[in-house]
């Protein structure tokens, strides 16, 4: 089996997007002058569980993400696809550590016009890193299977051409 002596130090920097990502976002949500504090799960839906239960349940979820994260990038490494990840699971915890210390999100970005069942849609960093790191992972798994796709067609045709000749 081939081992790669650099991984240590390869997933040392790939965890480092996601430190930024926790801390670059509690420093906005420290600074900022408007802020809402949302109890609720995403998108303001209602919780349908008492408090401990929460903390449980988020704490599964993101040992759930970070399983995924590992197992996806021992089998196929990728520097950005770490990158997406470490983002995300940072930028979960700082949500998740607002909930525990604070009781809930710090909101501080209030998104004009958006407004759903009378409630005012508001957001902070970490939410749109987590969107946009979801977004990043989904369109590189795309981009795999489409260069999946191509290389096997590239190799069919090479085969093609070795047998006429």
């Amino acid at each position: 089996m081939k081992t790669n002596s650099h991984r240590p130090k390869t997933w040392f920097f790939a965890i480092l997007p996601g430190i930024l990502a926790l801390f670059v976002d509690q420093i906005v949500k420290f600074q900022a002058s408007q802020v809402m504090f949302n109890d609720r799960l995403a998108w303001s839906v209602s919780w349908f569980v008492g408090p401990p239960i929460r903390v449980l349940l988020l704490g599964v979820l993101i040992a759930c993400l970070l399983l995924m994260a590992c197992w996806q990038l021992r089998r196929h490494w990728h520097w950005g696809k770490a990158s997406l990840y470490s983002i995300l699971i940072g930028a979960a915890l700082s949500n998740v550590l607002d909930r525990l210390w604070l009781g809930g999100v710090r909101d501080v970005w209030h998104v004009p016009g958006a407004q759903f069942f009378g409630l005012t849609m508001m957001n902070n960093l970490a939410d749109w890193l987590m969107i946009l790191s979801i977004i990043g992972l989904f369109l590189f798994d795309i981009w795999e299977v489409i260069s999946s796709v191509l290389l096997k067609e590239q190799d069919k045709h090479l085969g093609d051409d070795s047998a006429v000749s």
